[in-house]
Parts: structure tokens; C-alpha cells; sequence
């Protein structure tokens, strides 16, 4: 997933090449077998995301979850079963990194588009696992460096944090949170046909979830989750 040549180091992005899928040029967004974006289920380690785009106003250029913090990627374009849902064009089913058992280990990521923070570990003698990712892009900040039109401010972040404990041999709880978070902010010279004028979009973009594994025997397993989030948009303008 991370060698995969793209731009913006993007989840999303590093399935385009796949058969079965396609996208635009800008935009993230996946298209699996000719269906639309929001007939494909999106997970998370279990939870369903919704608009799990940054810079909604560039059509999603950006996925919200950092390409450092996943371990690996289920892809169904068709022919899934039906623990899934009803969803029709496919299943894009994401699974975050599984924290060393021992120790802990911290890096630090800076690229053309965004600063990363990762950090992750163990606890109770192993039995318990963290990981904390942390993204910040500086759009914004390219803008205003190179003078390629500092009338157009996109700024973006995410934050992903999990918990996870081992209850035993046969149960197993973890708790996740995902924030994220854009803005971006056009002035005059960007709105063009406004003497004096600048126009603000926001969008917000947070899940948190409690996740319960029984394993009853080595044929069935029962996983609980319960789950809250919240999509937020404002916009202002003067």
C-alpha cells in the first residue's frame, strides 16, 4: 500500500490501478464496477464511514485516514457475502496496524502535502495495544510559499486513536476514535466577481466505537459494536 506511486500518501488512492475501479484525476472518490461512490460500504475496523473524504470542495481529493495507520485492505467488487449489507457496487473494508506487543514505537512523517505523528504500544504485560496517528496537511502554507494563488486557503487534519485489551483467551475489547476535520477559505482575488468579499466552508467528520469479540469456539465468533457519529458543514461568507 505505501510503495504504490501516487500523490498525497492516500489510502484511497493506491487502489485506483485495480481492476474493477475507477476515478478521477483529482478527486478520491472510488467507482467500483460503474456504481456511484455511496453505493460502496466503507469500513473501519468494523465501522461504516460516511464522506470519508478531506477538501469536499476540490471533490474529495483526500481520504481521512492516514495510509500510516492501516495494515491492510479488503477489497470486494462484487460477490460479497452478506454480513455486508445491501450495499451494491462493493465493499473498500479497511483494518488498522496491530501495535507491537512489546515496547513502543514513535515516527515522524513530513512530505509534500501533510505532517504525520504516529504512536504506538503495548501495556499490561502485552495484553493490552494502543495507536495514536495524528495528520496535519499544509496546503495552505505550499500556497502561500510558492505565490500560486494565496487567495485560497485549504487546510485540513485527522487524528485516529484505538485501544485494544484481550479479556481472557476467548474475548477481546477495543475502543477507536477518528476526527477529522477541513477548512478552507477563499478572498477576493479567488471569488473573482466580488469587489471585496470572502466566502469560509467547513466540514467535520467524527466516529467513535466500542467493539466486543467472543470467540465461542473455534467455528463461531460474535463480534458487538456499538457506534456513534457525526457529519457536520458550515459555511459563512461576508
Amino acid at each position: 500500500i505505501q510503495t504504490i506511486p501516487q500523490v498525497g500518501e492516500d489510502v484511497f488512492r493506491s487502489l485506483k490501478r485495480l481492476p474493477g475501479v475507477a476515478a478521477g484525476d483529482i478527486s478520491t472518490r472510488l467507482y467500483l464496477r460503474g456504481g456511484q461512490d455511496r453505493e460502496t460500504l466503507i469500513l473501519l475496523d468494523g465501522m461504516e464511514l460516511y464522506e470519508p473524504y478531506h477538501m469536499k470542495d476540490f471533490e474529495g481529493a483526500l481520504g481521512i485516514v492516514d495510509i500510516n495507520a492501516i495494515g491492510g485492505i479488503d477489497l470486494h467488487a462484487g460477490g460479497f457475502p452478506v454480513d455486508f449489507g445491501d450495499r451494491s457496487a462493493g465493499v473498500f473494508d479497511m483494518k488498522t496496524r496491530n501495535p507491537p506487543t512489546e515496547g513502543t514505537r514513535t515516527t515522524i512523517g513530513l512530505s509534500i502535502t501533510n505532517a504525520t505523528v504516529m504512536s504506538q504500544g503495548a501495556f499490561a504485560q502485552g495484553r493490552g495495544q494502543w495507536l495514536l496517528s495524528a495528520r496535519r496537511g499544509y496546503m495552505d502554507i505550499a500556497f502561500k510559499l510558492t505565490d500560486a494563488n494565496d487567495d485560497i486557503s485549504p487546510r485540513y487534519y485527522d487524528v485516529l486513536g484505538k485501544v485494544e485489551y484481550q479479556l481472557g483467551a476467548r474475548n477481546a475489547v477495543s475502543a477507536h476514535v477518528l476526527h477529522a476535520g477541513d477548512k478552507l477559505e477563499l478572498s477576493q482575488d479567488a471569488l473573482r466577481n466580488s469587489a471585496m468579499g470572502r466566502l469560509g466552508n467547513g466540514w467535520g467528520n467524527s466516529y467513535g466505537w466500542l467493539t466486543w469479540k467472543a470467540f465461542l469456539s473455534p467455528r463461531v465468533r460474535a463480534r458487538t459494536l456499538v457506534s456513534g457519529g457525526r457529519i457536520s458543514r458550515s459555511r459563512s461568507g461576508s
